[in-house]
């Protein structure tokens, strides 16, 4: 069984990560186009950096559901 506080770690990563997934899509979209001024997408790029790190995707962990162990079972 995982702990409780690891859990809940999880649990605020996967809100934080719904909750931001708008607007860092809206970044990532305005940085890859190429069409557009360095200034434009140098700006996106620091919006982007300054966002919280456990507001990406990537942060969340796969757990099961039941126990909380890592990497489900």
């Amino acid at each position: 069984m995982a702990k409780k506080s690891s859990i809940e770690k999880n649990n605020r990563r996967k809100r934080m990560s719904k909750n931001a997934a708008p607007k860092q899509a809206k970044l990532k979209a305005i940085i890859a186009r190429q069409d557009q001024a360095d200034g434009r997408a140098l700006a996106a790029t620091l919006k982007l950096a300054e966002m919280p790190r456990n507001s990406s995707a990537t942060r969340i962990r796969n757990r099961c559901e039941l126990t909380g162990r890592p990497r489900s079972t």
